[in-house]
């Protein structure tokens, strides 16, 4: 675990983007490569309880997590306007989160986003640009 300022944003960094069909979110847990890449960008992790279970949150959670961003990681290596604008309309429903208002929710395309090798190593620049633009907690 990497030492992260306690005042850092939040983040929930979800693994693919949920639909209606499917509306349950894979998140990244705290003690797993991704997580360790968000700490290292300077992000806390929304989901830091500690849970060894599946890496799974009901859609309807995701109100109690209320993160200060949201990236959703998709694997494929380009992103169509017409698929953000989609996710995009989905996040925009749950207008309470922080994230939300706050105008917080990323979309990062790539498969190397998903590796277990090296090529997760390019996470972390993409999550400390959006930590740039994200600023500090409201």
């Amino acid at each position: 675990t990497v030492n992260v300022d306690p005042d850092a944003p939040t983040l929930l960094l979800v693994l693919g983007q949920p639909t209606e069909s499917t509306p349950t979110l894979w998140f990244s847990r705290e003690a797993s490569l991704h997580g360790t890449v968000l700490e290292a960008a300077g992000f806390r992790n929304a989901m830091a309880e500690g849970r060894h279970d599946t890496p799974t949150l009901p859609i309807e959670a995701l109100l109690s997590v209320d993160p200060d961003v949201v990236v959703v990681l998709i694997a494929e290596d380009e992103l169509s306007t017409e698929a953000q604008a989609e996710y995009q309309a989905f996040w925009s429903r749950f207008t309470t989160l922080k994230a939300v208002q706050n105008e917080r929710v990323y979309f990062l395309a790539g498969s190397g986003y998903f590796s277990t090798g090296p090529r997760i190593l390019t996470l972390l620049p993409a999550l400390q640009d959006i930590l740039r633009q994200a600023g500090t907690p409201s």
